[in-house]
């Protein structure tokens, strides 16, 4: 199943996937405008909910993002093997404010945000799987140099 989000904002969290540690404390690097593929099996559950309240099935991978400059972001992520959710903070784990004008469409101001991969609220404790996760991200500048001829 596949979902299109212009960066979540009703859920708010951090993303996921590729090898190496992918945690709080040590992020995999999501570069901007690339595509990644990973799993969520065999990490740790970050926490019980996330910052909008939305229950925490675990496990999850982190991801950050660093945007240089204010950019409009989108993101999806689709997997054949479980229900997958994103959840985009910025602060390390959430722990910092969701990301709402993301879904608003509003640009993202630069800085350094949290993407963290988990399965989808409703889905079984502990259900992990595989997914592919993608993110376009269009400098504000371009966005607004576009729109005024």
């Amino acid at each position: 199943m596949k979902h299109s989000i212009l960066a979540l904002a009703a859920a708010c969290a951090l993303a996921a996937a590729d090898a190496g540690a992918q945690t709080c404390a040590a992020p995999a690097l999501l570069a901007p405008n690339s595509m990644v593929q990973g799993s969520t099996c065999g990490f740790p559950k970050l926490a019980d909910v996330f910052c909008d309240g939305t229950p925490n099935p675990g496990p999850n991978v982190v991801y950050r993002l660093t945007l240089e400059q204010a950019s409009e972001v989108e993101f999806a992520i689709g997997s054949t093997s479980f229900e997958p959710a994103l959840f985009v903070s910025d602060e390390a784990c959430g722990h910092g404010r969701c990301v709402s004008a993301i879904q608003s469409g509003q640009p993202m101001p630069a800085g350094d945000y949290w993407v963290v991969v988990a399965a989808a609220e409703g889905s079984a404790e502990g259900t992990c799987g595989t997914f592919t996760l993608a993110n376009a991200v269009t400098p504000a500048e371009t966005i607004f140099s576009d729109s005024f001829d």
